[in-house]
C-alpha cells in the first residue's frame, strides 16, 4: 500500500508540464502568506511547451509558482487569483484552461452564453469576461506572416512542421495549466485571463492572491 501511494505521488508530479522554479524569489513578482510562498510572471499572449511557443488568442497568460510551507497542504483554486488591469475597480477572474483551449481549436465559435458575472469579492466587483467575437484572433497561426521571428510578449506559434498549429496550441494551453487542488509539494503552471485589447494598452497589472483568509497583491507590470 505504501509503495502504491509513493507511486501515485511520483506519477502526479510528471503531470506538471511547467517546472516550478527553485523558490518564489526566482519570479519577478512574489508574495508570502502563512501557508505558502507565491511567485508570478506576466507572460503575454503565448505559452511555452518545450522549445515551442503557442498563441493564446484573446487570453493572456500568467505563470504561477506555488510553494507551500512545511506541514501545509492548502487547497488551491483558480478563484484564489484575481487580476486587476490598469488600476480598474473590477477584478478579472481566471478562465478554465479547457475553455481557452476550445476557443483556440474553434475560433469560429459563436459563444451564445456570456461569461459576464456580477457580484463582488472583498468589496471589489468581479468580472469573468464577455462574449467572444467570431473573427479569428490577432496573430492567428493559420494566417501569420512568413519568416517572422517571435519576440517579447507578442509571440506567434512556433510549431513543429506537419502539426496542426491550433491543436498544438490548445494542447499546450491545457497541459501547462496551473494544477488546482491540495498540492503534494511545489507546483507551477499558467493561469489565463480574457483580454481582447492590444497588449500595448496594458499599463498596470496586479495579481490579487487569497491564501488562508489573507490577501496579497503582486505587481506584475
Amino acid at each position: 500500500m505504501r509503495q502504491l501511494a509513493a507511486w501515485l505521488l511520483s506519477a502526479s508530479a510528471v503531470l506538471y508540464a511547467v517546472e516550478p522554479r527553485k523558490s518564489a524569489a526566482e519570479y519577478p513578482a512574489r508574495a508570502e502568506s502563512k501557508l505558502a510562498g507565491l511567485g508570478a510572471e506576466f507572460i503575454g499572449r503565448f505559452v511555452m511547451e518545450g522549445s515551442a511557443s503557442h498563441h493564446t488568442g484573446d487570453y493572456i497568460a500568467i505563470e504561477i509558482g506555488y510553494f507551500p510551507k512545511p506541514g501545509q497542504a492548502p487547497e488551491v483554486r483558480g478563484s484564489d487569483f484575481l487580476l486587476r488591469i490598469n488600476g480598474a475597480k473590477q477584478l478579472v477572474y481566471p478562465q478554465p484552461a479547457g475553455l481557452v483551449a476550445g476557443a483556440i481549436r474553434h475560433p469560429e465559435w459563436e459563444r451564445r452564453r456570456g461569461l459576464v458575472a456580477g457580484g463582488s469579492i472583498g468589496g471589489a466587483d468581479v468580472i469573468l469576461g464577455g462574449p467572444r467575437r467570431t473573427s479569428r484572433f490577432p496573430g492567428d497561426p493559420t494566417v501569420r506572416e512568413p519568416n517572422r521571428i517571435p519576440t517579447g510578449t507578442d509571440r506567434e506559434d512556433v510549431t513543429a512542421p506537419g502539426k496542426d498549429p491550433l491543436e498544438a496550441a490548445a494542447n499546450a494551453i491545457t497541459h501547462g495549466a496551473f494544477p488546482e487542488g491540495p498540492p503534494p509539494g511545489d507546483r507551477a503552471g499558467y493561469i489565463y485571463y480574457i483580454y481582447k485589447k492590444k497588449l500595448t494598452g496594458l499599463k498596470q497589472l496586479e495579481l490579487v492572491w487569497t491564501s488562508g483568509g489573507e490577501k496579497r497583491s503582486l505587481t506584475l507590470k
